[in-house]
């Protein structure tokens, strides 16, 4: 299996765009944009993992390879609002609910949010098909563009090697697609604007 292709700034927000009136699943992708987080990992959160006033999500595992049972990252404001809205239309929840369940009330599974992911990449018009990974790539790459250092970008993407880290900014930087709107980078991704 190749690389995943990368997403620009614009892909983003044409996703973003095609997701605007569904709450959970726009909160989901600038989740997967505003983090660079695992799709498995974005289906275990819970409400309580995110602390909305400091920007900071909790990433927990059962058993990881890595020996850490959790770790802590940024999360962008926008991705913040999208939560917040998100939860607003919620009739209720509790911290320890599950964050991301499905319309019958369970806890997604990977499998549905590739899904969704792949969905809003075809009603948004992208030509290749586009996965949840492909916003890990995303991440490493418009947060390297804006400065982030290798070893926080790494932290933030939970890889134990900073060499698997460099290798999804080098991919993806190296893409023409990825290059051609980067200057937008991550300020752009953080805020919402265009």
């Amino acid at each position: 299996m190749g690389e995943p292709n990368p997403l620009t700034v614009s892909d983003l927000h044409a996703m973003f765009e095609a997701a605007r009136f569904r709450p959970r699943d726009l909160a989901i992708l600038w989740t997967l944009a505003g983090t660079g987080m695992r799709v498995g990992e974005l289906v275990g959160l819970r409400v309580r993992d995110i602390d909305f006033e400091d920007g900071v999500v909790t990433i927990r595992w059962e058993k990881h390879r890595s020996g850490r049972d959790r770790r802590q990252c940024t999360i962008s404001p926008a991705a913040c609002a999208a939560v917040r809205a998100y939860l607003d239309v919620l009739p209720e929840y509790h911290a320890d609910d599950v964050l991301f369940f499905s319309r019958l009330g369970k806890r997604m599974t990977t499998r549905s949010v590739q899904r969704l992911v792949s969905g809003y990449g075809v009603k948004a018009g992208l030509p290749d098909a586009v996965t949840p990974h492909c916003f890990r790539h995303a991440f490493a790459t418009i947060a390297h563009e804006a400065g982030a250092g290798l070893v926080s970008t790494q932290h933030q993407l939970g890889h134990a090697k900073e060499s698997t880290t460099a290798g999804y900014i080098r991919a993806s930087a190296g893409s023409p697609r990825m290059r051609r709107d980067m200057g937008k980078a991550w300020n752009a991704v953080n805020t919402g604007s265009k």
